[in-house]
């Protein structure tokens, strides 16, 4: 019981990494964005 329960934990916590991950690559992708447009109007 306690080593199945340790994988769910482990399972939970690689999805919530990988959701934070993917959260973090489209804030960079936006920060780009955003960096370019103020290197154009300056």
């Amino acid at each position: 019981m306690i080593i199945i329960d340790c994988f769910q934990y482990l399972i939970l916590f690689l999805s919530s990494l990988a959701l934070i991950f993917q959260h973090f690559v489209s804030y960079s992708h936006i920060f780009c964005y955003f960096s370019m447009y103020f290197q154009l109007f300056v």
